[in-house]
């Protein structure tokens, strides 16, 4: 859109006589207006004193002080420049004051100005107009279209931008993405423009190529299933033929490809061949590095079928005032002659970006689908597309910008609501050192484990095996470098590095005792997943997070861990489930429902799984460790039962997440609170209580519930000596609760988690012995 579309700007004569060449450029560039002048001229309906006052509405709204910070008499304005690089056959390139922005500040001085005094206005020109030809006006006005030149053009000058960027050229492990001559291109791509089939698309073999190309994210509804490439036309698209009537998404992606001279396009259901079949099976481990590898991938939000990249306004709904209209102003150059006009508009602000984003993206029904997830973390760049704009994103910025350069606050949490935000990882550096690498992944799992897939079974591990690849190329990079000090110059022993490494069922082997801990935190019951085994996160749909521990910088909290003791629990060795080595320890959950199978025949119920699901998805870990029975409770009655019980155990999770949590004693002390416990399942609930409830037994154990020791911490706080201790320090108890597998005696299927404590508890652990058994 061109700014000649803005309507006449009605301006104060102290507007009409602005000068863009009259902004100093030294120590204090800044020049001023009165503010009582201000909002006078904004009362008589001057456009830029008007958008003043709006923008900062603190300055006139009678306050003195914003926060800490002084209200003073007068608004400061400066110029924003770019310093432009010489650019290579450019050397007549035009110089001038090379300004972008205005910057406003309602501070007694500028140099005390926070975002909540400041404002800023992008300055704009016409291609050909006096301002923007002299070099002083050099930003550039995108309109509301983002099919429009001036998006493109925009996405063109990122990825210039980008190209300098070495960390935007590396893989989420760290290693490079291309090579010189380029990119590895898929096993197949879309060809926006074939030299031999004119204007049309076509389906190509590129595996062994090296070039550039773009791949798209989006939600697969029934228009996509459309338009998948099978078996049965995939010859004919390789012919150039079949590619008529694909979605308005696709079609507005091929022409976005074409317009930046990109010449091939990577989309799933175009180019993986789908179907019994297909190839997906081949092509799944291959997706990580086809968002990798990519230029950048094009997201789009929207889930409606029909809809393009381009969404336009909804001319039903009534119009509304321009929160950020364009403004008129007169163009003096440097001789002081009135030559043409500029144009001004409002910024957005870093919270008022940051809105839009989470509004648009960020809870998007995109990004509740887990195999998006890992697209958006994958990918080197990220284009996203929204019915107000467009963010662009990239390894080496913290957080998103728009068309126009503006960025959003940057937020290194790794919550829901930031999903889309590559930020989120930015607080974690894969090459620091595994411990590290271990903390990032538990942020990655429990932002991912509550997502949706529609085959559940078939693609937890699946659509988030890119990811956790990465990663294991991370820890592998880690692990074969040579250490600091002693063993400097010597690489880690082998059986280290291999246990390191060992991914098993969505957790890493050197980190399993506290990957175990993991605790369901959804507000909905869990559905129990029948082809994964319980101690894994990934056996139950619903989010699930670690519990975190406090530190020193927990200002204010009387309640600190001190130190976590030498692990009890050991793991001897991970079987998987074939049939000579684990039919005695079979089991129905590994097959849903019971069968009703002649002799109840473990081996026959294992062959029973569908064939679709990976019988390796049933590791079986050997571990030794203690046990005590536990009789389980009702749920914690009221908030300050349940504070008590999170403050004894040093617990971190938000109060209504524990809503969730069991009261746990000891056989030996029924009547005393020993902990909490989280179950997983709803339906294990009232089995668990009234086996808490028997009387018959004084051990527990009749229902094979019982708790298996992980770990230890040592809390201090002045709660110890109600624990009946004399030293202000108290052993808690992370533990896994489980019960017995009846096909089997050194079997366990876990059932919860929680914490323990009291002096019972650690009499009881203190005189276990340690088991080996097996965790189903």
């Amino acid at each position: 859109m061109s700014t000649r579309l803005a309507n006449m700007s009605v301006l104060c004569q102290r507007c009409q006589l602005f000068d863009i060449q009259s902004f100093p450029d030294n120590n204090f560039p800044w020049k001023s207006y009165s503010k009582l002048d201000v909002r006078k001229s904004a009362r008589e309906g001057c456009a830029f004193c008007t958008a003043i006052v709006k923008a900062l509405p603190v300055a006139f709204d009678g306050s003195k002080k914003s926060g800490d910070i002084k209200i003073g008499n007068r608004i400061y304005l400066r110029a924003l420049r770019h310093s432009f690089p010489p650019r290579h056959g450019d050397e007549s390139r035009p110089t001038g004051q090379a300004i972008y922005r205005l910057q406003l500040s309602a501070a007694d001085h500028p140099a005390n100005a926070d975002y909540s005094l400041l404002a800023e206005f992008h300055t704009v020109a016409d291609p050909g107009d006096p301002a923007r030809a002299f070099g002083d006006v050099v930003g550039n006005y995108t309109g509301k279209d983002t099919a429009s030149r001036e998006f493109v053009s925009s996405i063109s000058n990122w990825l210039r931008s980008c190209h300098h960027h070495t960390r935007c050229w590396l893989s989420l492990s760290g290693q490079p993405v291309r090579g010189e001559e380029g990119p590895p291109l898929p096993t197949r791509c879309v060809d926006v423009w074939p030299a031999d089939a004119g204007p049309r698309l076509r389906l190509r073999n590129t595996a062994g190529e090296h070039g550039d190309y773009i791949t798209l994210s989006h939600r697969w509804t029934a228009e996509t299933d459309r338009c998948k490439t099978t078996p049965d036309n995939m010859d004919e698209r390789l012919r150039g033929e079949g590619l008529d009537g694909l979605s308005q998404l696709f079609i507005d992606t091929f022409l976005l490809a074409r317009r930046l001279q990109i010449r091939y396009v990577w989309i799933d259901s175009l180019c993986i061949i789908q179907g019994p079949q297909g190839d997906f099976p081949s092509e799944a481990g291959k997706m990580a590095d086809y968002y990798q590898q990519s230029l950048f991938t094009v997201a789009h939000p929207g889930s409606k079928e029909g809809i393009g990249l381009y969404t336009q306004p909804d001319e039903s709904q009534q119009p509304q005032e321009d929160p950020a209209p364009l403004i008129r102003m007169t163009y003096r150059n440097r001789n002081g002659e009135c030559q043409g006009h500029f144009y001004l508009y409002k910024c957005q602000g870093p919270s008022d970006i940051a809105d839009n984003f989470r509004r648009t993206i960020s809870r998007s029904d995109m990004l509740t689908r887990g195999w998006i997830f890992q697209e958006f973390m994958l990918s080197r760049r990220i284009v996203c597309f929204t019915s107000s704009g467009m963010f662009l994103q990239c390894e080496n910025e913290l957080s998103p910008r728009t068309e126009v350069g503006e960025r959003r606050e940057s937020s290194r949490r790794f919550e829901r609501v930031d999903l889309a935000n590559k930020a989120t990882l930015a607080a974690f550096d894969l090459s620091a050192s595994d411990r590290v690498i271990f903390q990032a992944w538990e942020a990655v799992v429990e932002a991912y484990s509550g997502l949706q897939l529609t085959k559940l079974e078939e693609d937890r591990f699946v659509a988030l095996s890119g990811v956790s690849n990465e990663f294991g190329c991370a820890l592998d990079k880690i692990t074969r470098e040579p250490e600091g000090g002693k063993n400097k110059g010597k690489q880690r022993e082998t059986d280290v590095i291999r246990s390191i490494r060992t991914y098993v069922a969505g957790l890493w082997l050197a980190d399993i005792r506290r990957g175990l801990l993991w605790e369901l935190v959804s507000e909905t019951p869990g559905k129990r997943i029948a082809s994964i085994p319980t101690w894994s996160w990934a056996s139950i749909s619903g989010s699930v997070k670690w519990p975190g521990v406090y530190t020193d910088d927990d200002k204010g909290k009387r309640i600190r861990v001190i130190s976590e003791a030498r692990n009890d629990c050991v793991v001897i060795d991970v079987l998987n489930p074939t049939f000579d080595r684990l039919a005695s320890i079979a089991d129905p959950l590994f097959v849903g429902e019971p069968l009703d199978l002649p002799g109840n025949d473990a081996a026959a119920q294992l062959a029973a799984v569908p064939s679709s699901l990976d019988k390796r998805r049933f590791p079986v870990l050997c571990i030794r460790a203690k046990l005590q029975p536990v009789l389980l409770g009702e749920r914690f009655r009221s908030e300050e039962d349940l504070e008590l019980a999170r403050r004894l155990s040093g617990h971190l999770l938000e109060g209504k997440l524990m809503g969730r949590w069991h009261m746990v004693a000891s056989p030996l002390q029924r009547e005393h609170v020993a902990g909490w416990v989280s179950v997983d399942f709803a339906e294990e609930e009232g089995s668990l209580e009234s086996c808490g409830d028997n009387d018959s037994s004084n051990t527990g154990s009749d229902c094979g519930l019982y708790a298996l020791h992980v770990s230890r911490i040592l809390i201090t706080d002045d709660l110890s000596v109600s624990l009946g201790s004399i030293w202000p320090r108290r052993a808690v108890y992370n533990v896994l609760i489980v019960r017995r597998v009846e096909l089997a005696a050194d079997a366990y299927k876990r059932v919860g988690v929680g914490r323990l404590f009291g002096k019972e508890i650690e009499q009881g652990f203190a005189k276990a012995h340690e088991t080996a058994m097996k965790l189903v």
